[in-house]
């Protein structure tokens, strides 16, 4: 199989509708806002080259709301190409494109027919939310608007109690805050919608890897398929040099935890959240002596750095503070990579670190909170004819 050399580093952005790849320097530089919109629209799939599994190649795959059209854009150049990689790791959203993926599905269909049933007026925001609380019946994720008033009327119990037995350090501003529920959405997939992914999951040759995250033990939880136990080296259980990672197999619970947003609220003490809160792309299980994996596809929901304008109201702030988080948890995992390949040829024995490279794709537009409500075509556009130039790489 032939290979593309590639730098330790590259970021794949755009110019005025056009990619651009930098490298070195470049690619660690501040990152430029693109016009997404400026990218000719995705055609229709032709003719798909025969699948060629790839075992110098991953893809790690980062979800986050309404930015997961950026991976489903590139998964559908991925399809395209024929290309297969060795690993693919994923979370939250991105693991039921993932799921698609491997079915063989068009991806660009399925993201056109989403959009269609969950958001019909395209990027008109304030239509497509009338419409997700007047179709809400129909939704597989709809607002929580028929348990809202009992969800208050726990937090006033809850506040009631706080005054009765604390009147001391009781707040009323303080409670105040405190009457507004936690939970906002209800989850309502399907019955075997869990199963169904556990199942596409796990019938490949693909090693695919997610997460969840129990925030109350302050356990990552991280799920395998058979492929990727054995490409990792990895065995179930807590790891030997991490006690705060746990490694278990796929299956339809796994997915749904995998899956459970905070915004569905919190019923019991301990609970099990979408891994992308706690480390949104998985990168350090993929270098392995088990694999050949040289180079990582690193498909990231957020932008390297701010490209809004002064983050002035509490929307912007919420938006400003979510990505920080998520890029500070992938600069440790980006850079515990180029430690090693820093570290290769000099370590003591004969068994040294393999060099592996950093393929990015961050998100190159501004998004807020209130943008994470409803997917983006023009961010699929983008990240499909990113993904198409990427893909050669792999």
């Amino acid at each position: 199989m032939n290979y593309l050399e590639v730098p330790e580093v590259s970021r794949f952005t755009s110019r005025q509708g056009k990619v651009a790849r930098e490298t070195g320097a470049d690619a660690d530089s501040k990152q430029l806002p693109e016009d997404a919109a400026a990218f000719r629209p995705v055609p229709k799939a032709g003719t798909i080259p025969k699948p060629s599994l790839r075992s110098r190649s991953a893809v790690a795959l980062g979800g986050l709301a309404g930015n997961n059209a950026h991976g489903a854009g590139f998964l559908e150049a991925l399809r395209r190409s024929g290309k297969q990689p060795q690993m693919v790791t994923c979370t939250s959203g991105q693991i039921l494109h993932v799921a698609k993926w491997l079915q063989g599905a068009d991806i660009q269909v399925f993201f056109e027919e989403s959009m269609q049933q969950t958001q019909p007026f395209g990027n008109w925001l304030d239509a497509n939310l009338i419409y997700k609380q007047l179709s809400a019946n129909s939704q597989v994720i709809r607002p929580s608007t028929s348990e809202f008033p009992m969800d208050v009327l726990a937090n006033l119990g809850r506040s009631w109690h706080r005054a009765w037995t604390d009147p001391k350090n009781f707040s009323l501003f303080r409670e105040m805050y405190n009457v507004m529920p936690a939970r906002s959405l209800v989850p309502a997939f399907p019955g075997d919608f869990y199963s169904g992914i556990a199942d596409s999951l796990n019938g490949t040759r693909i090693g695919v890897v997610f997460n969840a995250y129990n925030f109350e033990d302050g356990r990552e939880y991280v799920y395998m398929n058979e492929a990727a136990f054995k490409l990792t080296g990895k065995k179930p259980g807590v790891h030997e040099d991490k006690a705060w990672i746990d490694y278990q197999p796929i299956n339809a619970d796994t997915a749904e935890q995998a899956l459970y947003l905070y915004q569905y609220g919190f019923k019991a003490s301990t609970q099990t959240v979408d891994g992308a809160y706690v480390r949104d792309v998985v990168l350090s299980e993929i270098p392995s002596e088990n694999n050949e994996i040289d180079r990582i596809a690193a498909i990231r929901p957020q932008p390297d750095n701010w490209l809004g304008g002064p983050p002035l109201s509490n929307v912007d702030l919420q938006s400003l503070q979510t990505q920080v988080a998520f890029n500070a948890t992938y600069i440790g995992e980006r850079e515990r990579i180029r430690l090693m390949n820093r570290l290769s040829g000099k370590l003591k024995g004969e068994t040294q670190p393999r060099l592996v490279s950093i393929l990015e794709m961050p998100l190159a537009e501004a998004r807020t909170w209130w943008d994470y409500v409803v997917e983006s075509e023009q961010i699929f556009r983008s990240a499909y004819w990113r993904g198409v130039e990427l893909a050669e790489y792999l």
